[in-house]
Formats: structure tokens, sequence, C-alpha cells
């Protein structure tokens, strides 16, 4: 097996680098080779990020990621259960709001999403990161941990792994540091990948009718999902790696 390569996103489904170099007008390039462009929604600002250049959200702002590079059986985006997320985010907002998200609404839907300040019954509640990978309500990952210095107004590195869709079966690192999760779900139902409708978001999260809430007030930087888990070496990789060059594949013409 080679080693893992931090500045090679070729190993992700779907990675942003959120670089300047990445976005042309309304768009922006998913640097993993897989296609996913997503579209700006509202120009997020661009600003110094933790790793070369960053986005900046506010009110309005996110990115539509499509359905998440969803290309079928040789590269759905969630695997045997599997999928990873990392990130880099800062924020000051105390008030609850989504880094990410596909939140479903029907039973038959799913859900996606990481969000701040949310606690258990999905009420503001500061200091706290919450996520969930759900097949429908009740069913697959969903749990939260506190995390004080969540909007602190820093550069924080957010890895969540989950590892065979139990119920308790994710890991989540800040800054490289595990955190223990208090899980809310129960695990997965006999699935292999995910059904994205109608996008996914970044900076906000969308519901089934394509209706986004809790926009984040705040900057991410390199964000990327895997359709396996990241041990903790790669997370420490992952967090350790300061931009020091990067792979992209073949150029990407818009």
């Amino acid at each position: 097996l080679m080693a893992f390569d931090p500045k090679n996103y070729s190993d992700c489904v779907v990675a942003y680098a959120m670089d300047k170099s990445d976005i042309y007008q309304s768009r922006i390039i998913d640097a993993s080779g897989n296609g996913n462009v997503g579209t700006l929604a509202i120009s997020p600002v661009i600003i110094p990020g933790k790793i070369f250049q960053a986005l900046s959200f506010g009110s309005s702002q996110y990115i539509n990621a499509g359905t998440l590079g969803q290309l079928g059986v040789d590269q759905p985006l969630i695997y045997n259960n599997e999928v990873s997320f990392s990130l880099w985010f800062k924020n000051t907002s105390t008030t609850l709001q989504f880094l990410c998200g596909n939140t479903a609404e029907a039973s038959s839907s799913c859900s996606i999403y990481i969000a701040l300040n949310m606690n258990e019954y999905s009420t503001n509640t500061s200091g706290r990161i919450r996520f969930g990978v759900l097949q429908h309500v009740g069913y697959g990952v969903d749990g939260y941990v506190f995390f004080s210095a969540v909007n602190d107004g820093n550069w924080h590195h957010l890895v969540i792994s989950v590892n065979n869709g139990f119920g308790n079966g994710a890991t989540l690192y800040v800054d490289n540091n595990q955190l223990t999760i208090t899980y809310t779900g129960n695990a997965f139902s006999q699935y292999q990948w995910f059904f994205i409708s109608p996008f996914f978001a970044i900076g906000a999260s969308s519901n089934c009718n394509g209706v986004l809430s809790g926009y984040f007030q705040g900057s991410i930087d390199d964000f990327r999902i895997y359709n396996r888990p990241l041990s903790q070496v790669e997370t420490t990789a992952l967090y350790n790696w300061a931009g020091d060059g990067r792979y992209l594949p073949d150029p990407m013409f818009f």
C-alpha cells in the first residue's frame, strides 16, 4: 500500500481546496478529479486560509455541491456504510449553524450534516459539534461532542470518520485530539450508498426541498470527503500538512 499523502486529493470522493486558483466566476473545482464542480451562491469571500486560501461565508452564502460525486457503484459517496469528513473551520458565532449538510424530512430520505452549537435535541447549545450520517430518522450515526473553543475565531481541524456505520462506530478529532462522542442514533440498515436530493450544501444545510437553513458565519478551508474511514495516522498527516505543494489530477477546464 502507498503511504497516505495529504496533498493528494485523488484519494477523496469530493474535495474543495477553497483556493483562488480553483474558482472561476461562480464555480469551484472538485480537486478529487471526480468532476463534482460546486456552485458558489452569493460569492463567499476569498481570504487567507489555513492552507493557501479559504472561503469566508455569511448570510445566504454557500456552496451547492450537487449530489456529492455519486457516480454510481464504482464511486459511491458512502460505501459499506463508511465515510470520512476532513475540513478546517473558524468562526465566532454562538448560534446554531451548519458547516455542511443535506437534512432529511421524510422516512425515505438521508441526512448527512455537521453542525456547530447544536445539542442532541437540534436546538442551540454553544460549544457543541454535532454530526449525523443517517439513512432516515433514527438509523445511522448521530452524535455530538463538547468543544468549548468552537467559536474562538481560530482555525480548527475537524475529522469525522464513520466505520461500518454502527450506531457507535465513529471517531471525531478536533485539532488532532480525539473527543468522546455522545451518540443519539441507532445502527445503519443494510445498504451500500446514499442518495442526496436535491443537493448537498457547504456553509449551510439543504433540506429535501432545497430550502436552506443554518448559514455558517465563518470560514472553511480544505473540505474533503472520503468513502472510507480515516485512521489516526492519516488524521495526523492532514492536521500537520502546511500546504507545501499539492497534487491535482489532470487539469479541469470550466
